[in-house]
């Protein structure tokens, strides 16, 4: 989904993953 966000722009709370990320940070 968002692979350069996901390579460490986005904290690894949720656990990095495209599905989680994505519903922690819906407005990135």
């Amino acid at each position: 989904l968002l692979p350069h966000l996901d390579d460490g722009d986005v904290p690894d709370v949720v656990g990095r993953e495209d599905d989680s990320d994505f519903a922690e940070y819906p407005g990135v």
